[in-house]
């Protein structure tokens, strides 16, 4: 065979493939359907709220991933402007409010009475859930969207360019590192570590 017919068959076998027009050759016009009526229902739960509070600027126009952590009745929160507030579930008054002015981006995770937060500058940082004063800070590589985690005395923290941080739950200090290649196409964010005993 020729290798120009071939190329031009091929040639015209793509063009023509993205044509709409070729695929309704044959098909009668369908005629869309009316849509379904809506169904009517009861509610069976009532809802009021107790309680609002607000929480420095919240995430602003930053896409962070701070969400607010639940434990014995008090819920800790930050900003992304460095406002770490703890509240108490049942009045939804404030316990403490610390203002860092640290750019938090992903957390907070707790373990015990350690509170962790990660920051859009690849820092990790410690505080006492108590009363919120810093423990400690660690450098990481990258910024951290996902809420660090602990266990058995090692805090797991992951970080936007793929590596995963094993850190010392008392000072901070690096542990271990593994490293991930993140593909050249990818969306921005990072779920939380899952860490298992063993």
């Amino acid at each position: 065979m020729n290798p120009r017919l071939l190329i031009l068959a091929l040639a015209l076998l793509l063009v023509l493939g993205g044509c709409s027009w070729i695929k309704s050759w044959g098909d009668d016009e369908i005629e869309p359907g009316d849509p379904l009526p809506l169904v009517e229902f009861t509610p069976t739960l009532q809802t009021r709220k107790l309680w609002s509070v607000r929480v420095g600027d919240g995430i602003g126009r930053q896409r962070t991933q701070l969400r607010p952590i639940l434990s014995n009745g008090i819920i800790y929160a930050a900003d992304y402007r460095g406002v770490l507030t703890a509240i108490n579930a049942e009045s939804g008054r404030k316990q403490w409010e610390v203002e860092t002015e640290l750019p938090f981006s992903g957390g907070p995770g707790l373990s015990g009475d350690m509170l962790m937060l990660g920051s859009q500058d690849g820092e990790v940082f410690a505080f006492d859930s108590g009363n919120g004063n810093r423990l400690w800070t660690a450098q990481v590589t990258s910024e951290v969207l996902a809420p660090p985690v602990a266990q058995d005395g090692i805090v797991v923290v992951r970080s936007i360019d793929g590596r995963v941080f094993g850190l010392n739950q008392a000072n901070g200090k690096r542990i271990w590192i593994y490293d991930h290649s993140v593909p050249l196409l990818t969306l921005r964010g990072n779920s939380r570590p899952l860490v298992r005993a063993g």
